[in-house]
């Protein structure tokens, strides 16, 4: 059986859940890339905040910073994370913190866009 999943103009090529450990980075390899999602606390910035590290020619560190909500935090238009078979790679994710101690379930999907 060979299933297709689509949203708007992006094919979903992945897509899961993860429960984290609390303190530890979530770590994708994508054919020859290197993701890595860093969850990060800081008390002088009021909202949730992405960031984007180059990490090596071949690795890209992703630091969420205050994704702490147990209600969930999610990215507003997928993510621009790079290239992969010629295509250009996103990534949409909602995380959920329900404690320091048990660390972030983080839900995702890979996404490229629609060849026309």
């Amino acid at each position: 059986m060979n299933v297709k999943i689509s949203t708007g103009n992006y094919e979903i090529i992945d897509s899961g859940t993860i429960v984290a450990n609390s303190g530890e980075s979530i770590v994708f390899e994508v054919s020859s890339l290197t993701f890595i999602f860093e969850f990060r606390s800081d008390p002088n910035k009021p909202k949730s905040n992405i960031s984007k590290e180059v990490d090596g020619d071949k690795s890209l560190k992703i630091i969420l910073t205050n994704f702490n909500n147990s209600l969930g935090t999610r990215n507003t238009d997928p993510l621009s994370i790079g290239t992969v078979n010629n295509r250009q790679l996103f990534i949409n994710f909602n995380v959920y913190f329900n404690s320091e101690s048990v660390g972030p379930t983080f839900h995702y999907s890979f996404l490229y866009l629609k060849e026309a």
